[in-house]
């Protein structure tokens, strides 16, 4: 959400922290896809993380949106939970994948 919306408030915490850069942000990227690699080599099912890949920024950016919508932009609350979302979509693929 950071890189996405605007803080919800201008003058609050979220306005002082600031926005990632590209770089930032295909670093961040990079680093996913080395530890799905590493995850992939330790076993875990290729489906699961394929999902989980896609999920976890899908669920992320749903939730961005709904904040847009309801209180205009992103607070740390709302940074907090896209993060907490996009963990639970990356273990529900996970374990929908062994099942």
């Amino acid at each position: 959400p950071l890189a996405i919306l605007d803080p919800a408030r201008p003058g609050g915490a979220g306005a002082a922290v600031g926005r990632p850069t590209r770089a930032t942000l295909g670093i961040a990227g990079s680093i996913c896809l080395i530890l799905a690699g590493i995850a992939a080599a330790l076993g875990l099912p290729p489906l699961g993380l394929g999902l989980a890949l896609i999920l976890a920024p899908l669920a992320a950016f749903g939730l961005s949106a709904l904040a847009e919508r309801k209180i205009g932009g992103q607070t740390g609350d709302v940074v907090g939970a896209c993060q907490q979302v996009g963990e639970i979509a990356v273990l529900l693929a996970l374990v929908a994948a062994t099942a």
